[in-house]
């Protein structure tokens, strides 16, 4: 096995989708005007589609017209799998010499930051979990609900600008969003009417917008790597994700893999230490620190949930369309919600279930549902 640290430091400003991306004006059907605003980090399956071009175009593998006989397919499907990942399959997949990929976080002058708790009080300049009680008048499960012990504590008006946080000597230090927004005009976009072209619209007036986002100077993402070949000794390049193709610079132990998990284990014992200073007897917390495709019995079990959903489908790649255009498609039965990083979630101590429910070995070995919680067993 071979470990390594990858960081990515976008050059220009990049473009994420998703299908919450565009929003259209269905006020006016001469007309559909619509504003496309892009995620802020890349998924799992960005990072790994960045990965696999990364390892066959290394390689002297890659193919830009992506044709390739079928002695060149099989030892692409050696290098880096041969399927698409799937977001319903629970068994694990092959990706070729790819073993796993951490979940997706920051770095900014050698510290890694994870995103904020969503039970975070946000009035405070350190992490600290909403104080939660005890409310008999609601049950789920056979147990009580959990609610904020001060209604003040979750005053909107209190809310920081902090989004990220790190650990620096068994304290927590937090930290606006890295992120810088900028928009593009597009002119002359088809619109449709009733699945028709409209021809009776002025190309001035048919336009959209594109919000892109970029990384504060300084800022990168990071994750780990590991790569299954001892032999592939992966160099530092210039890669490109999201659409149009943003280029970042991808860079090969910036950090060492031992300081990334010393980092990460602190993050992690920290953040459980602080919660269990304030956990009420009987109950157990649960944070996704990853986009997490979890069962949705997380949130009909959970007493209190602090986490918020994005849908997102399954795509496909045919390695054999000419065209990038057709080279993509989505399948709309591969459909999920994930659950945003950040997202929590209390149970009870005698839910021993529940871990199960935010478990997919398919998805955590490709940095999909990371998690940490309370619980010992």
């Amino acid at each position: 096995m071979k470990t390594c640290v990858v960081t990515l430091a976008p050059l220009e400003p990049y473009f994420f989708g998703s299908d919450k991306t565009f929003s259209f004006n269905k006020s006016d059907r001469t007309r559909n005007n619509y504003y496309i605003r892009s995620l802020e980090s890349p998924s799992p399956t960005t990072i790994l589609g960045m990965i696999r071009h990364e390892l066959l175009k290394q390689a002297g593998h890659y193919s830009p017209s992506f044709q390739y006989t079928e002695s060149q397919l099989a030892d692409n499907a050696r290098l880096i799998g041969k399927e698409s990942f799937s977001l319903a399959q629970s068994d694990m997949q092959s990706f070729g010499v790819i073993q796993s990929i951490s979940a997706v976080h920051f770095m900014h002058d050698g510290s890694i930051y994870w995103p904020i708790p969503g039970d975070h009080n946000k009035s405070d300049d350190s992490y600290a979990p909403i104080k939660l009680t005890n409310d008999n008048s609601v049950t789920f499960s056979s147990a009580a609900c959990l609610v904020p012990d001060d209604v003040n504590a979750v005053d909107h008006k209190k809310y920081s600008d902090k989004a990220l946080l790190c650990v620096d000597n068994n304290s927590t230090s937090l930290v606006p969003a890295p992120f810088r927004r900028s928009v593009k005009i597009g002119i002359g976009k088809n619109t449709y009417a009733n699945g028709r072209a409209s021809v009776d619209i002025e190309r001035k007036e048919m336009f959209f917008k594109k919000e892109y986002c970029t990384l504060r100077e300084g800022w990168k993402f990071i994750f780990m790597l590991t790569l299954n070949d001892d032999a592939i000794e992966l160099q530092d390049s210039i890669v490109t994700m999201g659409q149009g193709k943003s280029a970042f610079a991808f860079c090969v132990n910036e950090i060492s893999p031992q300081v990334y998990e010393e980092q990460t284990t602190a993050l992690a014992t920290t953040l459980t230490d602080i919660v269990r200073s304030n956990l009420p007897d009987g109950y157990e917390w649960y944070y996704v620190h990853s986009d997490t495709l979890a069962d949705q019995r997380v949130f009909s079990e959970a007493v209190y949930t602090a986490a918020y959903t994005m849908p997102i489908n399954q795509l496909v790649t045919d390695y054999r369309a000419s065209d990038y255009r057709h080279r993509l498609s989505k399948n709309h039965r591969g459909r999920r919600n994930v659950v945003c990083a950040g997202g929590c979630f209390y149970t009870t101590s005698s839910n021993c279930s529940f871990a199960q429910y935010l478990s997919n070995a398919n998805a955590q070995h490709i940095g999909f549902n990371a998690y940490i919680t309370t619980r010992e067993d």
